[in-house]
């Protein structure tokens, strides 16, 4: 495997940099991933490593949120006060969105 690249974010099968005419994608050496995620070619070595390393940014879930205040009610639910809905919502510890930022170690839910 290429020291350059990571592996598949699906499978975590090792990664391979192909050339075809000039062309350059990056390909999952695990033919039985069911998503087989590289299907574009790009113009340079250095484009399809960059498309292929880039990752989604981390899940945060509500129980770890800096919004979410924890066991809102007493009822094991978590009360989001992202401005975002304009209003408080409740959700479950497991719910998640794309508004979530990690709660730093020292906050505590008081």
């Amino acid at each position: 495997m290429d020291d350059k690249l990571l592996p598949c974010p699906f499978c975590g099968a090792e990664a391979k940099l192909l050339c075809h005419s000039g062309a350059w994608r990056v390909v999952d050496t695990n033919y039985k991933c069911d998503i087989q995620p590289s299907e574009k070619w790009f113009a340079t070595e250095e484009e399809a490593i960059a498309a292929w390393n880039r990752r989604k940014p981390e899940i945060v879930y509500c129980r770890d949120c800096k919004y979410g205040k924890q066991n809102a009610f007493q009822v094991g639910l978590v009360l989001c006060q992202n401005e975002f809905f304009r209003r408080y919502r409740l959700f479950s510890e497991d719910d998640y969105c794309s508004f979530g930022e990690k709660r730093a170690p020292e906050e505590n839910d008081t």
